[in-house]
């Protein structure tokens, strides 16, 4: 991996030990700290395996709502920090090599997924040329649009069908 820059895309529903919503994902919940330093510990364990895999930069994008999730002073002080994923998203630009995901739930309508969404918690389906795609599948795709390889996921169980799917050189780690 030597050179290489990764590029991790983080959520919040996907995080081992996130049990609801209303507890866990909105910053008023009673939950919520625990929620973000479990995400921060998770994006962490990825940093130091791209680091010690020879990484030579790693970005953490705090793609969980408009960001405010990873909390800085927790985070490897290798590691940059994005807050929110822009007016672009989807986009994926040409700066990284390789991307990755922490945290990441289930598209919409997955069964037996925890907190599986799309977007919003109303949406059913979203589709691209004929491929039904969630948060994942439309930011891997668009990162393979510029050539940009999405390589690991880690998430709910449920994701592993849709990275396997969409990604089968990706490496899937499922953590609840």
């Amino acid at each position: 991996m030597s050179g290489i820059h990764v590029l991790i895309v983080t959520d919040l529903e996907g995080v081992a030990g996130v049990l609801d919503f209303d507890g866990h994902c909105v910053p008023e919940g009673l939950r919520n700290e625990a929620a973000c330093r479990f995400l921060t510990e998770e994006t962490n364990a990825a940093i130091r395996g791209f680091f010690d895999g020879g990484a030579e930069s790693v970005t953490a994008l705090d793609g969980h709502g408009s960001g405010g999730s990873l909390r800085i002073e927790l985070l490897d002080p290798r590691a940059r920090l994005q807050r929110g994923v822009g007016p672009g998203w989807p986009g994926v630009d040409g700066d990284f090599q390789v991307l990755a995901f922490v945290g990441q739930h289930a598209k919409s309508g997955t069964p037996e997924a925890h907190l599986s969404h799309t977007q919003m918690f109303d949406a059913i389906d979203f589709r691209l040329n004929g491929v039904s795609l969630g948060e994942y599948g439309q930011l891997a795709w668009s990162a393979a649009e510029e050539s940009i390889a999405t390589i690991f996921a880690s998430g709910d169980a449920a994701l592993g069908r849709e990275v396997h799917e969409l990604t089968p050189q990706a490496v899937f780690v499922p953590v609840k």
